[in-house]
């Protein structure tokens, strides 16, 4: 078993504590655990050598993973022209109500990717945008036969129909009322 760097920094740590160049405590300084355990670890080192810094389950499969026969069922079906055009959540639903066989729609996901059924989608940009500022206050005004007293209008100097007043900006039109509304915030 391969191991890795991290791995190795542990070795030569617990090389280092077995042959009495660093303390225990000083190595679990360096390992960042407690001295009790560098005991622990020093004891399982001479005992088993390099294997003692891995973990245990290091290359064997995870207890909790699905059987074999659970993924050969479920690529089967998504690989069956009935499921085609199905994805791995809607086929997750379907192998746990018709079969009750129940996937993880992630899990499955990532089977069909691994078997070459799926692809990933990339998200399209969204369509529409936002509409660029105006150049000027008042250049969005009402111009239309509208019934409705509108408060931006063209005749009212000042004002800004596109609603792009910055919020730290003067109120347009000057009373003091106004002013000192303005002034308080």
């Amino acid at each position: 078993m391969e191991l890795s760097l991290r791995e190795r920094d542990r070795v030569s740590v617990l090389r280092q504590v077995s042959e009495g160049v660093l303390t225990g405590a000083a190595g679990a300084v360096r390992l960042g655990v407690t001295r009790r355990h560098v005991r622990r670890l020093v004891r399982r080192f001479e005992a088993v050598g390099d294997a003692a810094a891995m973990h245990g389950l290091k290359g064997r499969p995870s207890n909790r993973s699905l059987p074999a026969q659970v993924r050969e069922f479920a690529l089967s079906l998504a690989a069956d022209p009935l499921y085609a055009d199905f994805g791995p959540t809607l086929l997750a639903e379907h192998l746990e109500r018709r079969f009750a066989v129940v996937v993880s729609p992630d899990t499955l996901r990532r089977w069909m990717l691994e078997a070459g059924l799926w692809e990933r989608r990339r998200r399209r940009a969204r369509h529409r945008s936002r509409r660029p500022r105006r150049a000027a206050l008042g250049e969005l005004g009402q111009w239309d036969s509208s019934v409705h007293p509108w408060r931006c209008t063209p005749t009212t100097p000042g004002t800004s129909g596109s609603g792009s007043r910055r919020r730290g900006s003067a109120p347009a039109r000057s009373s003091p009322a106004r002013w000192a509304r303005w002034a308080s915030r």
